[in-house]
Formats: C-alpha cells, sequence, structure tokens
C-alpha cells in the first residue's frame, strides 16, 4: 500500500439550492428546502472522490478572502 495522494490545485465554495428551477429576481427573496454548502472545483473534486474511496488524501490549495 502506498502512503496515499497529494492534490494541490485550484478549490471554490459550492451552494447548492434544493427544489427551485430558477433564480430569484434581483432584489427578491425565495423560500427552499435545502442549502448545502460543498468542496468545489477540479483539485477540491478529486480530493473529495479519492477520501471518499478511503484513500489516504491530503489537499493543498490556497486560502483567499474576497475584498470588495
Amino acid at each position: 500500500m502506498t502512503d496515499g495522494i497529494t492534490i494541490i490545485g485550484n478549490t471554490n465554495i459550492d451552494v447548492v439550492v434544493a427544489d427551485t428551477r430558477d433564480l430569484p429576481e434581483p432584489g427578491t427573496e425565495r423560500v427552499v428546502s435545502a442549502v448545502s454548502i460543498r468542496l468545489g472545483r477540479s483539485a477540491g473534486n478529486f480530493a473529495v472522490r479519492c477520501a471518499g474511496l478511503n484513500y489516504p488524501t491530503t489537499l493543498v490549495s490556497r486560502l483567499a478572502t474576497t475584498r470588495r
């Protein structure tokens, strides 16, 4: 057995909204049954899948802040 895999790359946070077919109009709100937050992008998705297969997984990605 190997020591596992190290994945280096980009990640994002994906916000997944359930039970809606379209986005609300700007300035309005909509009630939905569920919202989940998941790791996304290429490296993030690959790391989640490897770990889900019980493969020893290390993810290296940059953490950034949003400045407005």
